[in-house]
């Protein structure tokens, strides 16, 4: 491609988090052989995680924001740990996994009509329009994502900014431009999740840190820019270049 665009996943190409639509899809898949029990184990990993972020030492400039993300990637790597302990993402199949942020929606009253698949997060304003329009004019597209299913986030790009063989520019795949975590499916039958977060590629702002910049070494001289929220997570990795120089 003539260029290079990364997006963060999570509050910049959708308006929410998503990590609660993967773990709600988690429990319901396995409430009939669990019950609630991993529901209150759920409870007690993001009350540990959101007790651990209030813990870390709020960040006064920039000149301690190396020890601030240093603490706040221990902080993701321990609730990572707690939520594999407690198996909260084991259960759901290779399927479950691919459609956890797809809905069927009845697209009128009469059976006649074929369901219509939507997206049940918020995708963010104008972000299958701006895709659409990087692709066109044959910008190559990244997501760099500590999502914790790569399958899913491949999934609704392949679904709602195509095309529909699921390239996405220069005859690449969405799957092949996600760089992400997944879920481990088992080896034997029946295929579902084990519970573990494998491959644990992106955690933090270090992680964002390390493979932007192995994405962005053939693009050295051309046009570059990251695209992601929160401010304070990526001062350590942004380079922004305009997009038509």
């Amino acid at each position: 491609g003539v260029g290079m665009v990364c997006f963060d996943f999570d509050n910049t190409l959708t308006e929410v988090e998503t990590t609660s639509q993967l773990v709600d899809a988690a429990l319901l898949a396995t409430r009939p052989q669990y019950g609630q029990t991993r529901y209150a184990a759920w409870d007690r990993c993001s009350e540990a995680y959101f007790a651990a972020c209030r813990g870390l030492r709020p960040l006064a400039s920039t000149l301690d924001l190396n020890s601030f993300l240093h603490n706040q990637h221990k902080v993701e790597m321990d609730s990572i740990a707690a939520v594999e302990k407690a198996a909260v993402m084991g259960g759901l199949s290779e399927e479950q996994c691919r459609d956890v942020f797809l809905i069927q929606q009845q697209a009128s009253s009469s059976p006649s009509h074929a369901p219509q698949t939507m997206p049940c997060v918020p995708l963010a304003t104008g972000t299958i329009r701006l895709l659409v329009s990087l692709i066109y004019r044959d910008i190559d597209v990244y997501v760099i994502s500590a999502n914790w299913c790569g399958r899913a986030l491949a999934r609704l790009l392949e679904t709602f900014v195509g095309p529909p063989d699921g390239v996405c520019g220069s005859g690449v795949r969405w799957a092949d431009r996600i760089i992400t975590n997944d879920l481990e499916m088992s080896e034997t039958a029946p295929h579902i999740t084990t519970g573990l977060i494998k491959p644990l590629k992106i955690v933090s702002a270090f992680d964002k840190q390390s493979h932007l910049r192995t994405l962005m070494v053939p693009y050295h001289a051309r046009t570059q820019i990251l695209v992601s929220p929160i401010l304070y997570t990526t001062l350590p990795v942004v380079h922004v270049c305009v997009l038509y120089p």
